[in-house]
């Protein structure tokens, strides 16, 4: 059985040859990304037969990098097994375009579902390209270079000390009060960078500075992976004009001296940053690298759409275009949502709400084979009045079912002839074994939940789970 070994910096050490081997162009696998990023992303690291896998997870989701090493093919079936015997489902992360036509290649898989989100795409850059700015597209870049050195004079970028980390605060304590932006990422990315100037030496990571009259105006910090740059923190003043371009170029430099000549550079996603976006397009990316997530052997492959449950006296129905505004509502209802656990106040995936936000994800798990999610309706065509969703596939072949109405349809009933139609159709159509859970205190589930033949199977501080 696989055993993974929770993050801590140890562990990351323990295990940095491995990621020195990582074969892919992503950024995904890397130092520097585990250890700002692993309050968010919760790393764990396995071996099997040198054959290195990492475990991330999000919230309740659960996912694993695809294997590389020696002995592939042992380290997929260890994490099926792996999987199956801990009840989750079998999902990868920064999957690229090449790696998924590999995946698919594989007779390993019945099933895949694939997606990506272009707001975590890579920038790839030809490090030559950058080292020299050569050529009619690279003319902007040359001109701000110019113009830097013009009115701050040649600028002389060295390997950051130990001794420099207070000047670099003091440079940051700036930005952050000039040009940090208020978006969650933003936020998060720079409460990281600090902790990064604390620890990137003992990691063996790179960084330069550049001043100007004593004073730190920018610097960047990233590690060699084989044949690339990574770059995992670029901070800059903004009132020194070209700060941007002159860095890039100077910590590129920087690394062509001293480590000789790479292939590429990846600086990392946008993060869905518009204007991040732009600036890293006008360095002429070579590839933008889509990251899928991959799911593997989802049951709602077995079905082409999801189908209209028609009954007496209501039907279930996919979720449509038209549902959107009731959806929103559904999803919003703070008071209502309290007992199926979501606040979407604290989902931190979300960045603005609107009719599209609840539908787009829909959207996107469907695709994924992720979930099926009815809409409950009086009749075929009235108004979305409630949800039925089966989700949480795992590999073992369970999955799990709930069920909410709009207040003002509760207590009728209603509730418990769409959670049994739902359950009944999961298990004829999808194959699925079928769990349920709800809050102790929430006797109306409870109920519900048990008349539809499942039985109560376990309880911890919050849940009673059940099993049909």
């Amino acid at each position: 059985m696989l055993e993974f070994k929770n993050y801590s910096f140890e562990n990351l050490i323990e295990v940095k040859p491995y990621i020195n081997k990582c074969p892919y162009l992503c950024s995904d696998i890397s130092l520097g990304t585990f250890f700002m990023w692993n309050t968010n992303l919760k790393p764990q690291f396995a071996v099997f037969n040198n054959t290195f896998i990492v475990k991330e997870t999000f919230g309740d989701n659960v996912f694993f990098s695809y294997p590389y090493g020696e002995d592939v093919s042992g380290a997929v079936a260890a994490l099926e097994e792996y999987v199956r015997s801990n009840n989750l489902p079998l999902k990868f992360f920064g999957v690229s375009e090449e790696l998924l036509e590999q995946i698919k290649s594989s007779k390993t898989f019945e099933f895949l579902n694939a997606s990506y989100d272009r707001n975590w795409s890579d920038y790839i850059y030809d490090f030559n390209d950058i080292l020299t700015f050569k050529g009619n597209k690279y003319k902007g870049q040359r001109n701000h270079i110019n113009k830097f050195k013009k009115l701050y004079g040649e600028p002389e970028f060295k390997k950051i000390e130990r001794e420099d980390i207070p000047l670099i605060k003091q440079m940051l304590s700036v930005y952050e009060s000039k040009q940090l932006k208020e978006s969650y990422f933003a936020q998060k990315e720079f409460k990281y960078t600090q902790n990064m100037l604390d620890a990137f030496l003992d990691l063996g990571l790179v960084g330069v500075l550049l001043k100007k009259d004593d004073r730190v105006i920018s610097f960047s910090i990233g590690e060699i992976r084989q044949d690339m740059l990574i770059i995992h923190v670029e901070k800059a003043l903004k009132e020194y004009q070209g700060a941007y371009p002159t860095t890039f170029n100077g910590f590129v430099k920087y690394v062509n001296d001293n480590f000789g000549p790479l292939k590429y550079i990846n600086r990392e996603d946008d993060s869905g940053d518009l204007g991040l976006r732009t600036s890293k397009m006008q360095y002429n990316p070579i590839i933008l690298l889509n990251k899928y997530s991959v799911k593997v052997n989802s049951p709602v492959n077995k079905v082409e759409d999801i189908p209209d449950l028609c009954f007496e006296d209501f039907c279930l129905t996919k979720i449509t275009e038209a549902d959107k505004y009731e959806y929103m509502c559904l999803n919003t209802d703070i008071e209502n949502n309290k007992y199926w656990g979501y606040d979407y106040r604290e989902d931190k995936s979300i960045s603005e709400v609107n009719e599209d936000t609840f539908f787009d994800g829909v959207m996107h798990d469907w695709a994924m084979g992720e979930s099926v999610n009815f809409a409950i309706r009086e009749s075929k065509g009235s108004k979305m009045i409630g949800e039925v969703i089966i989700y949480r596939f795992n590999f073992n072949g369970t999955a799990e079912i709930g069920c909410r109405l709009a207040k003002e349809h509760q207590g009728k009933g209603l509730g418990k002839k769409a959670f049994a139609a739902g359950a009944d159709f999961a298990e004829k159509h999808l194959g699925v074994k079928l769990t349920a859970r709800c809050f102790k205190e929430n006797t109306p589930s409870y109920r519900m939940i048990t008349s539809c033949g499942f039985k109560k199977i376990n309880e911890d501080e919050k849940f009673y789970y059940f099993e049909r």
